[in-house]
């Protein structure tokens, strides 16, 4: 008994210091040695408590005193004892049935189903959650029991899988289910907190700390608050604090002979715990004697995942030294035999639910499958809607472009008619003669022309230059001003799009077929390859292009 309180005591000191924030883990870790070694003390307690009050309470009035009796018991048992949790579920159900208490025996029921769950039967409390109703359809002073059970199954089914991986409470969230039965859990109570930062990461640290700083100590209550504190922390990043606030709950859980509990399954795996340490064996002892103790299938094959990280541990750290080999063959032995008893028990005890597991999966994944196609096909049609789009706009853009021109063009020649109208009018003959002879106006349409075809140009052959600058010798390569071509560029531009004959290309660009034989010439001469090989080489640029790229879609 003095050192169940010494325990308290420290434990008192030790939670000031953490609402502080100054963690210091190792502090914690042999504040959590000393409530391990006298975890047998704590259940000793525990059952002579039950003891005292079985034998003061056999004496029942009436039916009602007989259910008060069998539920305070499966409160007590629920999270020490599934078996006789269950037993005096049932029992409760029967005398509520017996004394026609409808409501009763739907909270009996619950409890049923609540303990089945707890103790990892997942098949058969699946097959219970087929018969439960709505939770509309019951009554307001069951919905909350009720949104508690739907919520454990989904986080229990989530964290079942956390344990085979990053070995995080985090993984349990499920905004989804939270959405649909949080609403049902009484505002402002520590229940309603605790599971809205288990299913959710939107819980709050400061609400969660206020419920523990008024929970008893120790509780299941603070052990479950601490728990959700310190998924928080996990959330958030803060290793220490995450670690802490699972001490904190594991000595609560130990405390109140808590069996049905997931805090120091998570601290056997913790980075800051030496796994080839006495300590660490002591935890995963004492996961080992709860489970088997509470008859946990659920989380059965967590500890031998444990032992095995453990024994992996005591394996290296003694072969290093070389000097106890006998030890290491001795865990390995007991570690397998374990393993082997585990799995041999869990082969033996789950295979209906390996089966049905096994065709949920295959179900799952041929819909992992058909969504995997389905989005699949919903991107590439994004993606060649995009395309789509942007080549009509382009397209539209350059529509546009032409017939703005041509639209502008077309008023120009309107007024420069009137112009030359008025000046035979008005009989400046002479003068309309010399704007007639004009070739500013032409020039005029010339440079927007030009301009115009550039800008199309490049827009479709962004690598045009660089491409035709590889041809020539490095100080003769054409460096133009950005969106535009120089003659010379101009005229390679429609060789390289195929009009390749020099006629065709004056009458294009409005060049006299000399001018264009000389510009051709000029760049023949610039050029870093055969003469008579450079216009045909330019003609091809993207012709080549072209087919490596449909070699590369075959």
């Amino acid at each position: 008994m003095i050192r169940v309180l010494l325990s308290v005591m420290v434990f008192l000191f030790f939670n000031v210091i953490a609402n502080g924030q100054d963690i210091d883990l190792e502090k914690d870790f042999l504040r959590l040695d000393s409530v391990v070694a006298n975890r047998d003390t704590y259940v000793k307690n525990k059952i002579k408590g039950l003891t005292n009050y079985r034998k003061k309470h056999l004496q029942f009035v009436d039916d009602m005193e007989r259910y008060n009796f069998y539920k305070h018991m499966f409160d007590e048992y629920m999270k020490f004892d599934s078996d006789s949790a269950l037993y005096y579920a049932n029992l409760n159900r029967e005398t509520a049935a017996k004394n026609g208490s409808k409501e009763l025996e739907l909270i009996s029921q619950i409890d049923i189903v609540y303990v089945t769950l707890l103790k990892g039967d997942y098949l058969s409390a699946r097959s219970m959650f087929s018969q439960l109703k709505p939770i509309d359809e019951y009554p307001p002073a069951i919905q909350p029991k009720l949104a508690i059970l739907h919520m454990e199954f989904s986080m229990r089914k989530t964290l079942a899988d956390s344990y085979m991986t990053s070995i995080k409470p985090s993984d349990s969230n499920d905004p989804d289910v939270w959405n649909v039965y949080g609403k049902y859990l009484p505002k402002k109570r520590w229940i309603k907190a605790y599971y809205k930062s288990i299913m959710t990461n939107d819980g709050d640290k400061k609400e969660l700390q206020k419920h523990i700083d008024r929970a008893a100590f120790p509780s299941i209550q603070a052990a479950m608050l601490y728990f959700a504190l310190g998924k928080i922390y996990s959330y958030e990043g803060n290793e220490k604090m995450f670690y802490h606030c699972l001490i904190m709950s594991a000595i609560n859980d130990i405390m109140t002979a808590n069996r049905e509990a997931s805090s120091m399954i998570f601290i056997v795996h913790s980075p800051f715990l030496d796994k080839a340490s006495r300590r660490a064996a002591e935890y995963a002892m004492a996961c080992t004697e709860n489970i088997k103790a509470y008859g946990d299938k659920g989380r059965s094959l967590d500890v031998v995942l444990a032992n095995a990280t453990i024994t992996k541990a005591y394996e290296d750290k003694l072969e290093s030294n070389g000097k106890t080999m006998v030890v290491i063959i001795a865990l390995l032995v007991v570690s397998l035999l374990f393993i082997a008893f585990m799995l041999y028990s869990l082969i033996m005890k789950s295979r209906k639910q390996a089966a049905a597991n096994e065709k949920l999966q295959e179900m799952g994944e041929s819909l992992q499958k058909k969504i995997l196609s389905e989005e699949a096909i919903r991107k590439e049609l994004k993606e060649s809607n995009k395309l789509l789009e942007n080549e009509i706009k382009y397209r539209n853009k350059s529509f546009i472009d032409v017939y703005r021109l041509a639209a502008r063009y077309i008023t120009d020649v309107e007024n420069y008619k009137k112009s030359i109208f008025n000046l035979i009018t008005a009989g400046k003959i002479d003068k309309a003669r010399k704007e007639l002879t004009s070739i500013t106006a032409t020039e005029k349409y010339l440079q927007e022309f030009y301009a115009q075809f550039d800008k199309a140009f490049l827009s479709t052959h962004p690598d045009f230059i660089e491409r035709f600058n590889l041809l020539l010798k490095p100080e003769c390569r054409i460096v133009p001003p950005p969106s535009t071509l120089t003659p010379d560029l101009r005229i390679y531009a429609l060789v390289s799009i195929g009009i390749t004959d020099s006629v065709s290309i004056a009458d294009f660009l409005h060049y006299s077929p000399q001018t264009i034989y000389n510009y051709r010439l000029r760049i023949r001469h610039n050029a870093c390859i055969p003469e008579k090989k450079f216009s045909e080489t330019v003609a091809k640029m993207y012709e080549d292009a072209e087919d490596g790229k449909n070699e590369d879609e075959a």
